[in-house]
């Protein structure tokens, strides 16, 4: 799966966020990244796997782009889709969308139109109630709902969008 410029902006952006420690850890999120950044993928992999367990939305996004990458890990779709699923589910939007799309398209998961359209909707929402550029990810956003809603039957859509509605983070 290739990534855009603004989809390693947005990775960026979630990880410097989320550079505060939680306590008990015996490293930061921002060390990591750092680790990250410097190419060293298995402490990055180390790290926020330890966070990840904890439930740290943000290392558990952080650990499924190393699955998906096979970086500091071999690659595996299946356990990126987990980590990306955790992530989603605590509110993380980049997570969010990354599950719609394999959803959609079956990457790591049998496809589930259904599924994609639900998470595509909640990631549109909480796209819409963070601080990230609205406008941008609004016409993306657009964009790949009308691809994920283009074969499904209005039962599917109104399944979808009732499961949007009523979903609320863990």
């Amino acid at each position: 799966m290739q990534y855009s410029l603004k989809f390693v902006s947005i990775f960026v952006s979630i990880v410097l966020v989320s550079s505060v420690a939680q306590a008990g850890h015996s490293h930061t999120h921002i060390e990591g990244y750092d680790a990250y950044l410097n190419k060293d993928y298995v402490t990055a992999y180390n790290i926020w796997k330890e966070l990840a367990e904890t439930g740290n939305p943000n290392a558990q996004y952080n650990l499924g782009m190393l699955y998906t990458e096979g970086n500091g890990t071999p690659k595996n779709e299946e356990k990126s889709f987990y980590w990306f699923l955790l992530a989603a589910e605590a509110g993380n939007a980049q997570a969010q969308l990354i599950i719609a799309t394999r959803y959609s398209k079956g990457i790591g998961i049998k496809p589930d139109p259904v599924k994609a359209y639900k998470w595509i909707l909640i990631s549109r929402i909480t796209f819409a109630n963070s601080r990230q550029d609205r406008e941008a990810t609004n016409a993306d956003l657009d964009n790949i709902i009308r691809i994920i809603s283009q074969n499904m039957t209005p039962e599917e859509l109104e399944r979808a969008t009732i499961a949007s509605r009523n979903w609320r983070p863990h």
